[in-house]
């Protein structure tokens, strides 16, 4: 270890360190705690003098030499022989910081022998450079007589004859950090804020920005960027634990993807057990099952198939006809579900053609979204399990994408569909630290007509915010509203200029919009998003590196990318950094994930799931594949980086996601001062 302090006219109190970290005193139970807590010895101390003490210094010296000649001594003269002036202080402080930004480490102590003010530049040079922790050793006052009166004996001697005396107080910089930032003192790695913790500020103040993440010690900043994530297989479990534990966002994740093959499963049995659905179909429903049952759903899907490259899925409307023609589709399939085991769905959802694609990724979408979810309860079962799923990758804010009127085949209107998610998701949040937003989508490849619906359907559920402010200023919980409008679907022949007037009403609304843009098409498609459909967002965005220019424009108009590794790969093919054990030529021969490239010209990336289900992926699963997928992996700071990003770029209004930003400040300082300081 490292003491690194000024030095005053005695050196006493430095010796009472010395005997204190390197010694064997009898020490009091409580100092002993301190003491034992101190895995290593001082071997080295870094003295800070004036003019004034030089001749203090050389006896140090003498007597370090004698007592403890293990331990290296360095002398910084402040070449002053005491601060008066403001010229001096200047001088000192540049002495100062240097010395400490030169011997900065993890096993640096900080203490006072000396002056007030050159203690107080130590520490300010600390909290920027980084330290261990600040040491302090004192005798009560009233043994200080015995300086005269037993024949001079030094402050230090009186110490090691009377040690069960001495009061040492011991900080470590995670304790002052806490206290600086005004964090709690303690914490635990699995905490979450609690329900009365998610409310918005009364205040309307600057977005936070992590500020304070700036504001820690170099020490630790240069630790968060040379740490890497995704380079080693080895850490992987170690790497996918400190991305859980950091609160997120996910700004594009659609409801009708998010289930997975158990979810599903259990959805289809939750509406075949419903009276009021099937009571209506019962013999129908009996009928069908048999036929079913005589089947293999695969093998009828891969026969439809053929040698085509479509998805074994793109068939399923058209056999569930087949078997019957009267029994709505919904049923079918929630039979068929019922029937089949999770490894077979897993399989269909699943499926890798040769040639992947974005048909491909909405056909696995449809089994489990709109050919199943057409009930209220199948609706609140789904929204329950996503939403649990959200919190167990510890997303703070989630706006779930839906297409309102995709889930009116057995009955619903576009009003009912939005009016169950909003009150499933709200009774959600009653008990959960989570905020949840709807965007609606206009599905691109349907037809005007249905886009023009979900259109005014964002208007109406967009103002549908009921007091909201009065509610938060009343303590209570988040009111999920829709937060936007995405234009999704298939992007080939279908350009976001297609879509100006039909967007029009959005604008005269103020209503905030993403497109799925430069996804699989060209960048050409990003320029009408920005243009033509004044986009906040673009979903995706993965040819925007063709265009340098455009880069520019969304960095300098702050306008974030979401994008999503696993689909992002499913659809368009990228190269796993993290599998290719040092060869790396195929790897490089592949269009490079441009998520690096975007972050390093200053784009804002979001990471988030797109259809968590058929991706058979997690939120951070989402953030180790985004590392995995860029050569070298990413820093832990970058990870911060775009985690800070979803929650800047989030579409909650202003005043409540100055709150949000500020209470997940908190927790991200909380956990690094737990991760990299605490011992």
């Amino acid at each position: 270890m490292k003491l690194l302090s000024a030095l005053g006219e005695k050196y006493d109190v430095i010796m009472e360190m010395v005997d204190f970290l390197n010694g064997n005193f009898a020490y009091t139970e409580t100092v002993r705690k301190i003491k034992n807590s101190f895995t290593e010895s001082l071997d080295e101390i870094i003295l800070l003098y004036t003019t004034k003490t030089t001749a203090v210094f050389r006896d140090l010296k003498a007597i370090l030499q004698s007592e403890y000649p293990d331990i290296q001594l360095t002398g910084i003269d402040l070449g002053i022989p005491d601060v008066i002036t403001a010229d001096d202080d200047e001088k000192i402080r540049s002495k100062v910081f240097e010395a400490v930004e030169r011997h900065q480490d993890s096993r640096l102590i900080l203490s006072s022998a000396g002056r007030k003010d050159i203690t107080q530049r130590i520490v300010d040079a600390g909290y920027i450079y980084g330290f261990y922790g600040y040491l302090s050793v004192t005798l009560p006052q009233e043994f200080h007589q015995l300086n005269e009166s037993d024949k001079g004996m030094k402050t230090y001697q009186i110490v090691r004859k009377y040690p069960e005396c001495l009061i040492v107080n011991w900080y470590p910089l995670s304790a002052l950090l806490r206290k600086k930032y005004h964090l709690p003192e303690t914490i635990q790695r699995d905490t979450q804020p609690g329900i009365s913790e998610v409310r918005l500020s009364t205040e309307a103040e600057l977005i936070q920005n992590f500020s304070a993440l700036y504001s820690l010690p170099l020490m630790l900043i240069q630790r968060l960027k040379s740490e890497k994530i995704g380079v080693d297989k080895k850490n992987e479990y170690r790497d996918y634990n400190w991305l859980r534990a950091l609160p997120k966002t996910d700004l594009h994740c659609h409801f009708g993807g998010a289930a997975g093959p158990e979810e599903l499963k259990a959805i289809a049995e939750a509406i075949l057990a419903d009276s009021l659905v099937c009571e209506r179909w019962k013999d129908k429903i009996q009928s069908v099952s048999k036929r079913l049952r005589s089947r293999s759903l695969e093998e009828e899907l891969y026969k439809r198939k053929g040698v085509s490259q479509n998805h074994p899925l793109h068939y399923l409307k058209k056999y569930y006809k087949e078997i019957d023609s009267e029994l709505p589709v919904f049923l079918i399939n929630a039979v068929q579900l019922s029937i089949l085991t999770v490894d077979e769905i897993s399989r269909l959802m699943r499926y890798e053609p040769a040639i992947g694609g974005l048909e491909t990724y909405m056909d696995a979408g449809n089994f489990g979204g709109s050919t199943l979810l057409q009930t209220e309860n199948a609706m609140r079962i789904a929204m329950n399990y996503l939403l649990k799923a959200s919190l167990k990758d510890n997303i703070r804010y989630i706006e779930i994408r839906v297409s309102p009127l995709n889930y009116c085949d057995a009955g619903l209107d576009i009003s009912e569909v939005m009016k169950i998610l909003m009150a499933a998701s709200a009774q959600f949040m009653r008990e959960h630290p989570i905020r949840v937003n709807f965007i609606i989508i206009a599905t691109r490849h349907r037809d005007k007509s249905s886009v023009r619906k979900n259109i005014e359907a964002s208007i109406e559920f967009s103002k549908n915010t009921s007091n909201a402010k009065d509610n938060f200023r009343n303590d209570t919980i988040h009111v999920p509203r829709v937060c936007g409008v995405d234009l999704a679907g298939k992007e080939e022949g279908f350009r976001p200029s297609q879509f100006k007037d039909l967007f029009e009403p959005l604008h005269r609304d103020f209503i905030k919009i993403t497109i799925h843009a430069g996804e699989t098409e060209g960048s050409n498609n990003i320029w009408e998003a920005l243009y033509c459909l004044h986009a906040n967002r673009i979903g995706h965005g993965l040819k925007l590196y063709q265009d340098e220019r455009m880069m520019e424009y969304l960095r300098d108009f702050r306008i974030s990318l979401e994008m999503c590794p696993t689909s992002n790969t499913k659809t368009c093919g990228y190269h796993d950094f993290s599998r290719a054990n040092g060869n790396f030529s195929k790897c490089e021969t592949a269009e490079a994930y441009p998520l690096l490239r975007y972050l390093e010209e200053g784009v804002g990336v979001t990471i988030n799931t797109d259809n968590r289900g058929i991706s058979n992926t997690t939120l951070t699963g989402e953030y180790l594949t985004a590392c995995r997928l860029t050569k070298g992996g990413l820093s832990k700071w970058e990870i911060l980086k775009i985690i800070r990003q979803g929650f800047v770029s989030s579409f909650l209004p202003l005043q409540e996601k100055n709150s949000l930003l500020h209470q997940v400040e908190r927790e991200i300082l909380s956990f690094l001062i737990l991760d990299y300081l605490d011992v």
